[in-house]
């Protein structure tokens, strides 16, 4: 996998989960969509969610980094991560970008209980 493959990757799972974004009340935003990143943002209630995909040479990540941050008593908490590695596959990705969004929505069903 290269950079462009998981860019591409990373829109077609976000065009996959349009449905989904909607029917959860998840409000979505291409913050950068540009040959070498795309930054995608979602936001749900307290939680705030951010996909980056580009060039992970100097950060803990490949090239996509997936994090939830929750808002709590005036602060902000991460209360999810998600890195791919060197050797991760489309499958791996995939799965891992679907534990984050579920992750997300029911963090916020949890809360509005």
């Amino acid at each position: 996998m290269n950079l462009e493959k998981a860019i591409e990757l990373v829109k077609k799972w976000i065009e996959e989960k349009r449905e989904s974004f909607v029917t959860s009340s998840v409000k979505t935003e291409v913050i950068k969509d540009f040959p070498r990143i795309f930054e995608f943002s979602m936001d749900y209630n307290d939680c705030l969610a951010q996909i980056i995909v580009g060039d992970g040479m100097y950060t803990p990540y490949r090239f996509i980094a997936f994090e939830i941050v929750a808002f709590v008593d005036g602060g902000v908490k991460y209360i999810f991560t998600w890195y791919d590695k060197e050797n991760d596959e489309s499958a791996d990705i995939i799965e891992n970008l679907d534990k984050g969004l579920n992750f997300l929505i029911q963090q916020q069903e949890q809360n509005n209980e």
